[in-house]
């Protein structure tokens, strides 16, 4: 026993292992180590008689009770070495790179104490690690005594499904896999190069001071436009949640921007804090969880927020993994750096976060061109870019030294009441939100979209017990005076196009509420745009512009051209994503071509709609295969359709093989996927986007059928009217079905019904059923006729035929390649008993009314059906010989 061999294998002065001693107090810790060596092997170690125990794990440890692993005795290690994660240079004993896989604790099941077990030869003992648990075996083998077993009791952990070594290869303190780690990395090694860069600023001079209480972070101002100049730095703007960061020896917090402790939510990023180069350090960053393209969005971060249990957050850290972006560094190591220039602070922060690639992550940034910068920024999607002016100190609250400037419109809001449900909606229509100024709660717009049925109930119960008599609003306008009441307590993200002339929403969508931050914080002056500052002077003052947008990507320290990318992201895994990966970038082309003649309405235009209108129109088209007829010339040149994805379609675009017997071979359909393809299908000079109504999860299982009402010569009136009948044929069933402009001449009306379980045989006779009793109601202008020379002028083609598979009508929200760039619109029923010109609903005009009334068709996708008992009787009527004019 002891650490003789381990010190005698090695020279401490070329390897960065600790030396160590033998401790004196008793402890019941336990360590693997990842080692890749010349092999890669698991370590095993439990601290015992005040050492290290160790066992080398050729395969690793499987929760898979019948798995025996082979756990080869080793020399002790001292207990130091359980915090060892690094590389051991080569020419030195065990070289080769070393993660800390798992950590914890552990206890005796049998003997009593692990020293017994030791002399046994067998330990059983239970696990509190923070990948393995349970309870465990160590048994040594009987021929040869350094030779044991390893292997896992059956208890409840136990599994014969999870490869726990390829389930969750990082390591648990830095996030890393073992391949990844560097030179560099070597624990608190750095902590010398950043004492001397305090030294290299003055940041010592004053000498040591408590750490500083922020009461509130620096906050950013918002400006309309982006600028440059050679005052000013300029960071993305990540869309997480802000935080503040807390080091104090062993303690660690975290704080949001109105002091909610988050220590406890996020305990991946609390340890990773813990390993931080530093005694004593606040940071202030953002908490983001990343998509498949390495871009942050609070969405995805959402479901963590609210999370208490400590089974639940465990569960989210693996599925969920979230990273800390640091871009200030407000205290270290004892002294205050609130008041020396950002750019020296920053610059001591790199040298803080060095490698960033783990959990805890540095901020990077580029220099005066924040044109270019903002433009890179927009073209992907990216949220805006913060502005900070280079020689600012950190100043507590908001400052118009710190800069935001958006493309994608978001802010918070406080919700100070909510309208009545309309037609089939439950629970409320839209929320009522406001913004504070001198003390009073302006009201600022009604947000009815980004609402499914499961959000409008768990919204609906958070309001409930907020409800008061007295309106929170200083002054409402008349359409929602008979709202209810609710205490402004709650605040809301919403995303929206822009702000109208009268300081209200346009298009707003709610995105989740922010406990994090405190109503009162929401104030009119700072969600409003304002012009930047003029700071600094000298020759890079207000200039704008820019060329080529280098800038630089998370996580790197050089520049170069901003790309969408996927980052290889596992979810699961919980593997921080490797950053470097480029992917391609849509090359918009021919912007200024006119589409629509008559309006002078180009393709630019077109591009710009479908990117104001994404929100809406991505979940109508989510995961369907989409038929496009291209327009390359307008919408009077030659057209195409197309199904087939061509072989130059970039790998980012979503795409299906999905067989068709009409042509006897595979397609190759674009599938509904996000914003970005939605742009590049529009760049290609597809103006309507066509949907199967199936999704490929279930191609055979349509998810609504449709009645597609088309008028021969009858004018729209007569539409409305067959659609009234049709409404009337549906209400006496008790079904509920959702119109909407054709686009042209037409109305579609949209009946969903349960996911997986109708094939489109089944829909399609259902429908022919309804629609013989429409045409049976309203023979005189209604018709099921097939043959277009047979019907009458003045009646309208009621059309169940589309309801086959492959068939498709034009999306809801879709522009039509017509005169005056129609689009196809929801509509409320009782607007059917009045004249409507469908004209009116275009690319231009749409938005109106959408800030009017929200989003009419988002039950269409939610409000599943049963049409199950219509089914069995219209099957037993043609088995007994009936016709099918009545159910």
């Amino acid at each position: 026993m002891g650490l003789d061999e381990y010190k005698r294998k090695r020279e401490f002065d070329k390897t960065p292992e600790p030396a160590g001693t033998v401790k004196k107090h008793a402890g019941n810790s336990f360590v693997i180590q990842k080692h890749h060596a010349t092999r890669l092997h698991y370590d095993f170690r439990l601290e015992m008689e005040g050492i290290l125990r160790s066992w080398a794990i050729p395969k690793g440890p499987s929760f898979n009770p019948a798995e025996k692993r082979l756990a080869m005795e080793t020399e002790d290690h001292p207990i130091d070495y359980g915090e060892f994660e690094g590389v051991i240079p080569k020419g030195n004993y065990g070289a080769g790179k070393v993660i800390i896989w798992d950590n914890g604790t552990y206890e005796m099941v049998d003997p009593e104490t692990p020293e017994k077990g030791w002399k046994k030869g067998k330990l059983h003992f239970v696990l509190k690690g923070k990948k393995l648990k349970g309870e465990w075996v160590l048994v040594r083998g009987s021929r040869e005594p350094r030779q044991w077993i390893f292997f896992k009791v059956r208890d409840n952990y136990a599994s014969t499904e999870v490869n726990i070594t390829e389930a969750r290869p990082e390591s648990i303190v830095s996030g890393q896999l073992v391949d990844e780690i560097g030179e560099k990395h070597r624990g608190r090694q750095w902590v010398t190069p950043i004492e001397r860069e305090l030294e290299q600023f003055g940041m010592k001079d004053a000498g040591r001071s408590p750490i500083p209480k922020i009461v509130q972070p620096m906050l950013a101002t918002l400006v309309e436009k982006p600028f440059d100049n050679d005052d000013w730095l300029f960071e993305l703007k990540l869309d997480g949640m802000r935080a503040l960061v807390v080091k104090q020896e062993s303690k660690i917090e975290m704080w949001t921007r109105n002091a909610k402790s988050l220590t406890q939510r996020f305990p991946t990023l609390t340890e990773a804090v813990r390993e931080l180069p530093a005694d004593t350090v606040v940071l202030d960053g953002e908490i983001v969880a990343l998509d498949e393209r390495g871009q942050a969005h609070f969405g995805l971060l959402q479901p963590r927020i609210h999370l208490s249990r400590a089974k639940d957050i465990t569960e989210a850290d693996r599925q969920i993994p979230v990273y800390f972006y640091a871009f200030d560094l407000v205290y270290l190591n004892g002294y205050d750096l609130m008041k020396f220039p950002l750019e020296q602070r920053k610059a001591v922060l790199r040298k803080l976060i060095p490698d960033n690639s783990g959990w805890i992550r540095f901020a990077d940034h580029v220099e005066a061109k924040g044109g270019a910068f903002f433009k890179a920024v927009e073209e992907h999607g990216l949220e805006g870019v913060v502005a900070k002016h280079r020689k600012s100190e950190y100043q507590q609250g908001r400052s118009k030294y710190w800069l935001k400037i958006k493309t994608l419109k978001t802010d918070h809001f406080v919700v100070g009441g909510f309208t009545s449900p309309e037609g089939s909606r439950k629970y409320f229509g839209a929320l009522l939100a406001g913004l504070y100024r001198n003390g009073d709660l302006i009201y600022v717009g009604r947000v009815g979209g980004g609402f499914d049925d499961r959000m409008l109930a768990d919204v609906h119960k958070k309001l409930m017990p907020l409800i008061v008599k007295d309106r929170p609003f200083k002054d409402i306008p008349a359409e929602v005076r008979k709202a209810t009441w609710v205490k402004p307590q709650l605040v809301c993200e919403v995303r929206f196009n822009e702000w109208t002339s009268d300081q209200k929403l346009r298009a707003p969508i709610f995105q989740g509420f922010r406990n994090d931050l405190d109503p009162k914080d929401c104030r009119l002056e700072d969600a409003l745009p304002s012009s930047p500052p003029k700071l600094g002077g000298g020759p890079g003052e207000a200039r704008r512009g820019g060329s080529v947008a280098e800038v630089p990507r998370f996580g790197t320290t050089s520049a170069r051209p901003l790309r969408l990318r996927p980052v290889g992201l596992a979810l699961r895994g919980g593997t921080p994503p490797k950053l470097g990966e480029e992917s391609h970038k849509i090359e918009f082309t021919n912007l200024d071509k006119v589409f629509w003649p008559e309006d002078r309405y180009t393709k630019g235009d077109l591009v710009d709609y479908y990117d104001k209108i994404s929100p809406y129109i991505i979940p109508h088209l989510l995961d369907r295969p989409l038929v496009f007829e291209r327009f390359p010339d307008g919408i009077y040149g030659a057209s195409f359709y197309q199904k087939d994805a061509p072989d130059y379609t970039p790998d980012w675009i979503r795409t299906e093989e999905i067989y068709s017997e009409d042509v006897d071979r595979h397609i190759r359909y674009f599938v509904g996927a996000d914003r970005d393809q939605l742009l590049y299908i529009a760049n290609s000079g597809n103006i309507q986007q066509n949907p199967w109504m199936s999704r490929v999860q279930h191609l055979d299982y349509p998810d609504y059928l449709v009645f597609d009402l088309d008028p021969v010569e009858a004018p729209f009136p007569t539409v409305q009217n067959v659609a009234l009948v049709l409404k009337e044929t549906l209400d006496e069933l008790g079904l509920r079905a959702y119109p909407k402009t054709s686009g042209a001449s037409g109305i579609h009306v949209h009946l969903p019904v349960l996911e997986n379980t109708y094939t489109y045989e089944d829909v399609r006779i259902f429908a022919e059923a309804i629609a013989s009793i429409v045409v049976q109601r309203a023979p005189e202008y209604a018709t099921i006729e097939r043959v277009v020379r047979r019907r009458k002028a003045h009646q309208v083609y009621v059309d169940y035929l589309q309801n086959i598979r492959g068939k498709t009508v034009a999306s809801v929200y879709s522009p039509r390649p017509r005169a005056g760039a129609p689009v196809s619109t929801p509509l409320k029923w009782e607007e059917l008993n009045r004249t409507i010109d469908p004209a009116q609903f275009t690319i231009k005009t749409i938005f109106k009314r959408l800030d009017k009334f929200g989003d009419l068709f988002e039950k269409a996708l939610t409000d599943r059906q049963d049409i199950s008992g219509f089914l069995e009787t219209l099957a037993t009527k043609r088995h007994k010989g009936y016709r099918r004019n009545s159910l």
